[in-house]
């Protein structure tokens, strides 16, 4: 694991993997300001193939945005040949335990062979629920907003994989929102809401099948040994 200072890259480096990740485009586009007082606190790491980013149990301080490659999600601790879910660039990690103050749910671990790139992201910019000093309303109700929505989407889709009626009845009792979108109530909501999907996720996550693979570790090195031998081949396209 490589962590960089977001000053180690160019300003449209920065904007070009923030764009790959929802939440980061819509500050960038809507809230410049705030988008660069929160990439001045962050930094990009660079991730190896099979590394781990987020361990099962442990308190954190930050969560991620994958801007570049696959991360896979594991119930347990430790490793396996293959995970429940995987993530595509664009979502963020990590925040849910944030949200609720509680240890990480599952493990999340880099499951393509050409590594991946995440943004870390300190929780404690956005301060207390009330707090908006530094990260405004509007900011925290984005990210508030699309992390329960994500979680709810994979709660859908483990229902479809892996049923379960009290669980089931337990998403479908979650009552909407029916105040002001935009107001502080809003928020207080989405933040009750992360802690009842904190537990549904965690109790879905012990019942799913495992499906997604990892990586081998022959297409690893296959992978090494086409870019060993790709400067190579292209020495000898020159060659008169």
């Amino acid at each position: 694991m490589l962590r960089k200072s977001i000053a180690d890259y160019s300003p449209d480096q920065v904007r070009q993997l923030a764009r790959q990740v929802v939440f980061l485009r819509h500050l960038a586009d809507q809230d410049p300001t705030q988008f660069a007082a929160l990439m001045a606190r962050s930094q990009i790491v660079e991730l190896e193939p099979g590394e781990v980013l987020i361990e099962k149990g442990t308190l954190g301080d930050e969560f991620y945005a994958l801007a570049q490659g696959q991360l896979a999600i594991f119930p347990e601790r430790r490793l396996a040949d293959t995970a429940i879910c995987e993530l595509m660039p664009g979502q963020v990690v990590g925040a849910l335990s944030m949200l609720n103050r509680q240890p990480r749910s599952a493990t999340v671990a880099v499951s393509g062979i050409d590594g991946a790139q995440v943004f870390a992201l300190p929780f404690a910019v956005f301060g207390r629920l009330d707090e908006f000093g530094c990260v405004s309303l509007d900011t925290k109700l984005r990210l508030f907003r699309e992390v329960v929505e994500h979680i709810l989407s994979t709660l859908h889709h483990f229902e479809r994989i892996a049923p379960d009626v009290v669980l089931s009845g337990e998403l479908y009792s979650l009552a909407p929102f029916d105040g002001r979108a935009g107001s502080f109530a809003e928020l207080e909501y989405l933040a009750e809401m992360a802690g009842a999907l904190a537990w549904l996720l965690d109790c879905w996550n012990q019942r799913m099948p495992a499906r997604v693979e990892m990586f081998s570790e022959a297409s690893l090195e296959q992978r090494l040994a086409g870019l060993l031998r790709r400067p190579a081949e292209t020495d000898s396209k020159h060659k008169p």
